[in-house]
């Protein structure tokens, strides 16, 4: 079993109708995990690190918070922290400590809130977030901080109603709307329909964090290649600008990360080294070593 095949077997077990219809997301928050991991770099000019900013947008009752509350534990026991969130102060000094992080935005009306709040400040931290750039605060009720350009590494998840969605990217702006992959879902949860946790779902759970506590210890550079033949089909699309350029992006990181979740292997077998072992093998039978930098830190 790979890593994507836990994460699809996880959720299962735990929200199975939250993941009906759902799979192609649950794969897409599989790699940015994997690619939040370690750390992964887009290896061209200049270098782009492999960062997911994610909404998930739909109805009521269509499973958007319970993807994002699902994916929180698969980092538990990792070196991958969650920032509290908050003002864009709040969130610098969190991630002044931890380094290795994620955050979460699964309450649509707070997220609207905070984009009125803090409408000046809050796209350029999640601008700088985005690309790794350095992030200085200076002296306000406590000390100065600076953090310096790829000292660390942040993945965002954000979910909402579309008007709501659609408020917070007109406030935000184009650049943002450029950042983030809007994934959309549409089944409704049906009502009272009572689901059981799969005794599994845990076993899988332990085997997810063991394999992303092994793909922390290793970094990863790629050089993707071979996507420019999608380039004469994009340019005829008849969507905006900054949503092509979205999805340019976005395929190159998903190349890295679905690379990753199906060359890491899941198992409470294996130690970590084994798990990191595995995965070089993967990919090098993958025919892929001379586009994927694996090393270890």
């Amino acid at each position: 079993m790979n890593l994507e095949e836990a994460f699809l077997r996880y959720y299962k077990g735990t929200c199975p109708d939250a993941t009906k219809g759902n799979e192609n997301i649950i794969r897409i928050l599989a790699a940015s995990m994997a690619c939040l991991a370690t750390r992964a770099m887009i290896d061209m000019a200049p270098p782009r690190p492999a960062t997911f900013f994610i909404a998930i947008t739909g109805p009521a009752r269509t499973a958007k918070s319970t993807l994002l509350r699902t994916l929180r534990p698969v980092t538990y026991t990792t070196p991958i922290s969650e920032l509290r969130g908050g003002s864009p102060e709040a969130i610098i000094r969190d991630l002044d400590e931890r380094r290795h992080s994620f955050l979460i935005y699964d309450e649509g009306d707070q997220l609207v809130k905070l984009s009125h709040r803090y409408m000046d400040t809050l796209p350029y931290l999640l601008n700088q977030m985005y690309y790794l750039d350095p992030i200085h605060m200076g002296r306000t009720t406590r000390k100065s901080v600076y953090i310096d350009s790829e000292s660390y590494f942040t993945n965002v998840y954000f979910a909402a109603l579309p008007g709501q969605w659609k408020e917070v990217e007109e406030i935000f702006g184009e650049g943002f709307r450029r950042r983030v992959l809007v994934l959309h879902t549409n089944r409704r949860i049906p009502y009272f329909k009572e689901n059981r946790i799969d005794e599994r779902a845990a076993e899988y759970l332990a085997m997810i964090q063991r394999s992303l506590r092994a793909l922390s210890d290793v970094r990863v550079r790629a050089r993707v290649e071979g996507l420019d033949v999608l380039a004469y089909r994009l340019s005829k699309e008849l969507i905006p600008e900054t949503t092509k350029s979205c999805i340019e992006e976005y395929m190159y990181k998903m190349v890295v990360g679905r690379i990753l979740t199906s060359c890491t292997p899941v198992s409470l077998e294996l130690t970590v080294d084994e798990i990191v072992s595995e995965l070089y093998e993967n990919i090098r039978d993958l025919g892929v070593e001379a586009l994927l930098d694996v090393s270890s830190m």
